[in-house]
């Protein structure tokens, strides 16, 4: 999947921890879940982000 730059738009290279153009640090918004073994849900989510859980469907 193809990232961008969240300041400039600049196509980012794989892997980049700043954006080429501006120099804007990239941010990681890449989330894993596992399982905890007890049934439950691990989620790994990137410091400040927000992560928002809920069984209702969202309005459209």
């Amino acid at each position: 999947m193809a990232k961008y730059c969240t300041n400039c738009g600049t196509l980012l290279p794989a892997n980049s921890k700043f954006c080429p153009e501006c120099g804007t640090k990239v941010q990681n918004n890449e989330i894993r879940i596992s399982e905890d073994g007890k049934g439950g849900l691990i989620f790994d989510v990137p410091e400040g982000t927000t992560v928002t859980i809920s069984d209702e469907k969202p309005e459209e």
